[in-house]
């Protein structure tokens, strides 16, 4: 869909507003069927924005071989976080840290996600006239 239209970042911040509100959901859920329930449906729903992120980055790295190496960083920085985020859930019995850690990571996302398609629409346009010279 968001190919097919051209809204990019419109289907990220939907994708994300959406899944990050049935996150918050989880708070108030009484009973394991509803939970899992909820966590099926916000983690569908929240996974159709991570191609959009990944080609998107795919699309800005200057040289392709460079993926591995931000898929690598990214990997480590989130396992970093997530051992920290139960740490302090251990510490203090309680599930604010996780929902602080998701929310900064939603708005990180949310902030490149825009950077990627300004930046992507700037990197299309310079290819374009490089290649109109040629």
């Amino acid at each position: 869909f968001a190919d097919k239209t051209q809204l990019h970042l419109t289907v990220l911040l939907i994708v994300y507003s959406i899944a990050v509100a049935l996150r918050v959901c989880f708070l108030f859920i009484d009973g394991f069927g509803p939970l899992v329930a909820t966590i099926v449906v916000a983690e569908s729903i929240g996974s159709a924005g991570v191609p959009l992120l990944e080609n998107g980055v795919f699309a800005l790295l200057p040289d392709r071989t460079l993926y591995g190496r931000q898929r690598l960083w990214g990997a480590l920085g989130y396992g970093g976080g997530v051992f920290i985020s139960g740490l302090l859930i251990t510490r203090t019995q309680s599930f604010i840290p996780m929902l602080v850690m998701h929310g900064v990571l939603t708005f990180l996302g949310i902030f490149s996600s825009w950077g990627l398609v300004v930046n992507h629409r700037s990197v299309v346009g310079v290819e374009a006239v490089e290649e109109e010279e040629e």
